[in-house]
């Protein structure tokens, strides 16, 4: 569905009506807030890939389905948004193919893209909000039902209240907040060796990683701060100031062979930092 509606976009801005690309409207956000949405929705999207990709049989397969949908779908998704939008002045899907003359296709491309993108979204919501530390009831899985239908109401409530009203707001703060969490991970994945064990093995060292929650704050703080004075892009900002702090510290705690948690004296208990084969 959302092939075909790029498909008619592209058409309808290079064929039918092709002064698109001299139009211009009143700016209703900065250049660098549209970069700051864009990098938190690539960014949130890759940071629960995993709960679908697990289901594919092996890494090839996992490896182009990443690449085909974030590397080459979503840009033209991305494109064909913004061509949308400059063609029609409206941000809403639904509008824009209104105005362009096709509103059967719209309701129809709109119901069916919106059904599949609601339940991947509140799969991946569901699975994040069984995990701790949200207690459990009964098991995960049941849990994971319960948040559904949890979820389910807050978004209809959302969509009652007029939730649009504050996407400019909303989209730039959901950015801030998981663009600090994916810094943390992409630094102990892939720059400090000895964490990465820690995820291969599903063996943590730490109940309480303050050194995690002192970057992300911080980064959440700097991204919502510059991206209101439009410094630069808070996301990236936020990007950059989280790794840098996180980085830092849990360099400094694993060259002393400790961990920030033992640095601050919140350890309960006897732990024993794990060695390096």
């Amino acid at each position: 569905t959302i092939i075909a509606i790029l498909i008619y976009v592209f058409y309808y801005s290079l064929i039918v009506d092709p002064s698109v690309w001299t139009k211009t409207h009143v700016a209703e956000m900065s250049v660098m807030t549209g970069v700051t949405i864009a990098i938190g929705g690539w960014i949130q999207g890759a940071s629960v890939i995993a709960d679908f990709t697990r289901f594919l049989k092996n890494s090839r397969q996992t490896v182009l389905a990443v690449v085909l949908s974030f590397g080459v779908i979503v840009f033209f998704q991305f494109l064909g948004g913004a061509v949308g939008a400059a063609a029609t002045g409206d941000w809403n899907i639904f509008n824009i193919l209104t105005a362009m003359g096709v509103a059967i296709f719209a309701f129809i491309g709109v119901f069916f893209s919106a059904w599949s993108t609601c339940s991947s979204c509140l799969y991946g919501a569901s699975l994040e909000m069984s995990a701790p530390p949200i207690p459990k009831i009964k098991d995960q899985e049941t849990t994971r039902k319960i948040m559904v239908l949890i979820l389910s109401a807050i978004t209809f409530i959302g969509v009652l209240v007029g939730i649009e009203k504050f996407i400019y707001w909303y989209l730039p703060f959901l950015t801030f907040i998981i663009a600090p969490v994916v810094a943390t991970v992409i630094i102990d994945y892939w720059t400090l060796g000895k964490r990465r064990r820690i995820y291969e093995e599903g063996q943590p060292d730490m109940k309480f990683n303050p050194a995690a929650y002192v970057a992300w704050i911080v980064g959440f703080i700097v991204g919502y701060y510059t991206n209101s004075i439009e410094f630069g892009s808070g996301a990236i900002n936020s990007l950059i100031v989280t790794s840098v702090i996180y980085y830092v510290w849990m360099k400094t705690a694993l060259n002393l062979n400790t961990t920030p948690e033992r640095q601050l004296g919140l350890l309960s208990g006897h732990h024993e930092m794990r060695k390096e084969a």
